[in-house]
């Protein structure tokens, strides 16, 4: 390993042993620039925190555990890419990262407290340099009304809650792309406007890539059209994934028609529910993949006039799932319809498409 600039490492446990320790401190970690673990996750901390790597640009520790955020990492001043697992909160000191371009804080245990908040800290502000940030349960503090403060390179925005979607704060990131939000649905607080979406209405129409993942789902008669009302969707979106929401499918429709440009579509873990998803005409006309994975939907038709592009249609463990029917469009290549495991009745049903108008690729996990 005498002077190499790059490391990836496949065992997180080879950091424990001090042979390898002590090889990696003496031959490359003056040299090192990039220092990768790729190996599987370790539930123990390793002593990757103890070496100096002063020329380091890119760490990626994302699955290795930290119990604090090491201040070693911190004076890795040239550090432009840093990922990695901690379950404590940022320190302030962050921000002396200058450089930093990507910044990745995952949580490996996920414990959520009645009336607890974590934001990360106030610092992140000043990090102007930042380009993508991903803090799973975590969310952006909001800067005073008279701050100047702005974070306009960042176009990726990825695992914060709902409470980060406000007017203050997204005007702040006006070159926005992307955004992957988490709404929490709990038992307690039932009038509690914390998931309120009202800061997607001023949304920068720059926005392509918008995902909504609803997790600890406990109330079935939820407000979903008023925690996630669908006007709120800036048009401009290419690709939209919706996870848990459990919109009734009638509104589907009304999503296909009022984003016009949408490529991708991915509905995932009862995002819609219901029997029956009837695709009017003249919706999703520019959808190329969609993507329907775990519902409870029994029959799927599409009318003549949609979908006119659709080149792939994946059906993923729809259990209930038997009667599939649409006319397939105006696109140059053959659509692909995909089956993996799903009710045996809607294999039998995707049989009469002709080999000409579309091909069925199946999957069944029990054959």
């Amino acid at each position: 390993m005498k002077d190499q600039r790059r490391l990836c490492a496949h065992s997180t446990t080879l950091f424990a042993i001090k042979e390898v320790y002590d090889s990696i401190k003496s031959d490359c970690s003056s040299t090192l620039r990039s220092f990768l673990c790729h190996g599987p996750a370790h539930r123990y901390p390793v002593p990757i925190h103890a070496m100096d790597f002063k020329l380091l640009r890119v760490l990626n520790t994302r699955n290795v555990r930290f119990f604090d955020i090491p201040p070693e990492i911190l004076k890795l001043v040239c550090l432009k890419y840093l990922a990695l697992g901690c379950n404590k909160e940022l320190p302030g000191s962050i921000s002396t990262l200058l450089h930093l371009q990507f910044l990745i804080i995952l949580r490996y245990v996920h414990i959520i407290k009645r009336g607890v908040v974590p934001y990360i800290p106030m610092e992140i502000w000043d990090m102007k340099n930042l380009q993508y940030l991903e803090v799973w349960d975590r969310d952006l503090p909001t800067p005073n009304s008279n701050s100047n403060a702005i974070l306009d390179r960042v176009s990726d925005l990825l695992g914060v809650t709902t409470k980060s979607c406000t007017t203050e704060i997204l005007k702040r990131i006006p070159n926005l792309s992307c955004l992957s939000l988490i709404m929490m649905q709990k038992p307690y607080d039932e009038d509690d406007d914390s998931n309120s979406l009202s800061g997607l209405a001023n949304i920068s129409e720059e926005l392509q890539n918008l995902k909504i993942l609803s997790i600890d789902v406990v109330n079935p008669d939820m407000k979903w059209d008023t925690m996630v009302p669908l006007s709120m969707f800036p048009s401009s979106l290419l690709t939209l994934t919706l996870t848990g929401l459990g919109y009734p499918w009638q509104y589907m429709n009304e999503i296909g028609s009022m984003l016009p440009n949408l490529g991708i579509l991915k509905l995932q873990y009862y995002a819609f529910q219901g029997r029956k998803w009837n695709i009017e005409s003249s919706c999703f006309l520019k959808l190329v993949d969609l993507v329907i994975e775990d519902t409870d939907l029994v029959e799927l038709r599409a009318q003549h006039g949609s979908l006119p592009w659709l080149k792939l249609v994946s059906l993923r463990y729809c259990y209930k799932l038997k009667h599939l029917d649409w006319l397939c469009g105006n696109s140059e290549e053959t659509p692909v319809i995909e089956l993996v495991d799903c009710n045996p009745l809607v294999y039998a049903s995707s049989e009469k498409f002709s080999e000409s108008k579309c091909t069925i690729r199946g999957h069944r996990s029990y054959e």
